[in-house]
């Protein structure tokens, strides 16, 4: 019976991976394998002979610690990155974790079974109490991201969130972000957008600039810039400053270019008939629209592509993918909105194109990646996607 055991906790330790579905029937191995050893007794060769030797019963009394130790390991390196580089520097977590549950049982663990009771009781509190504030501290500052976005920042730079002369100008309908190329002259061209609009601001004020024309971007994040659904009543406020800033435009000879731009993705949470009514909406009204179809998003942290020396190294230098390699729903809701536009002849401008050729997606311009987060382009990168938008439209 125990070698039953051993046998069934042999197996879940060998041929269980992450595609296993644990807890579940799975479950059941390390369990009876665990209630066969103990139902065999002491009396049986293998559990006296082998699991009561010296050697094992000393790692089993460093077992808990180097439990304890193993999986901060595994997630500190992968944050690294270091598992990118090579499984050989993952494998360097099991010595490690070894090491030091050695050293914690020797140091902390034992000493700590002999204090007295309320010495013991008042250590462990202010430990506890300590990692629980470091804990909580960290997580309220966002896993102090900052430390990535200053060495992503500092390579390609971000560009505010909003202009005092925007948020003056169009304060009636409480956009969350909006800017103005030059607050100090007429706006010409209007930029519909949720956060997506940030991506494509830099580049694009700048070809028109260039043009003599002045840009303002305005937005709410997880908002897309449509009608709302005919005969549907919302509380949301957003919505519905977003929709009488909509209706306005539409009567408002100022304006006779917009442009759109939204998360590819909320083609399936919103109705693509409120992106068709919205477009005939406007086109009926006089204006050009030009839909911005948002660059891809990153499958892996910018920071790898940069790295932050001393500890974490640069681990993707090629910054770079196989176009195959993106999202199945990238393509189909790329699909989905290209189908509308094309039906109602808007004209668009596809940034993809200007990421992605023979099949590969570079991440990488001058040697400095240009994204900030896995959505959101840097100012230079926004510059570089954006900037030809004039003369790379389709339809």
């Amino acid at each position: 019976m125990a070698w039953l055991g051993l046998g069934l906790i042999g197996i879940a330790a060998s041929w269980f991976d992450h595609g296993t579905l644990y807890p579940g029937w799975a479950a059941l191995f390390p369990v009876i394998g665990a209630v066969a050893l103990i139902a065999a007794g002491p009396a049986a060769w293998l559990n006296s002979k082998v699991l009561a030797s010296h050697a094992l019963v000393r790692i089993g009394q460093w077992s808990f610690s180097i439990y304890l130790w193993h999986w901060p390991l595994l997630y500190f390196f992968r944050t690294l990155g270091w598992s990118q580089v090579s499984p050989v520097m993952l494998w360097t977590v099991v010595p490690l974790s070894i090491g030091l549950g050695v050293m914690t049982h020797a140091l902390i663990e034992s000493p700590v079974k002999k204090w007295a009771l309320r010495r013991t009781a008042w250590g462990l509190l202010i430990a506890m109490s300590l990692v629980g504030y470091l804990g909580f501290n960290v997580y309220a500052r966002h896993g102090l991201d900052f430390r990535e976005r200053i060495a992503i920042e500092g390579f390609g730079g971000v560009s505010a969130e909003s202009t005092p002369g925007c948020v003056a100008k169009f304060s009636v309908y409480r956009p969350t972000f909006c800017q103005i190329y030059d607050d100090t002259r007429p706006v010409d061209v209007l930029l519909l957008g949720d956060s997506m609009g940030h991506n494509a601001f830099g580049g694009v004020a700048q070809a028109y600039a260039a043009k003599g024309v002045n840009l303002a971007m305005i937005g709410w994040p997880g908002k897309p810039p449509l009608l709302r659904a005919s005969g549907v009543n919302s509380t949301d406020e957003a919505e519905a400053d977003l929709d009488r800033l909509l209706s306005d435009i539409g009567d408002d000879p100022r304006y006779s270019t917009i442009l759109l731009t939204f998360r590819l993705r909320y083609v399936e949470q919103v109705d693509v008939n409120r992106l068709a009514a919205t477009l005939e909406y406007l086109r009926r009204s006089g204006k050009q629209v030009v839909f911005l179809i948002e660059p891809p998003m990153l499958p892996f942290a910018p920071i790898s592509c940069v790295g932050m020396p001393p500890l974490r190294p640069q681990v993707n230098k090629t910054c770079s993918i196989a176009e195959a390699d993106l999202p199945d729903h990238y393509f189909s809701d790329r699909a989905d909105v290209l189908r509308v536009l094309k039906a109602h002849q808007i004209q668009y401008f596809d940034a993809h194109q200007m990421l992605c050729s023979d099949q590969r997606c570079s991440f990488l311009l001058d040697g400095q990646v240009m994204y900030r987060t896995v959505k959101y382009l840097t100012e230079k990168g926004s510059v570089h996607v954006y900037q030809g938008i004039l003369g790379n439209l389709h339809q």
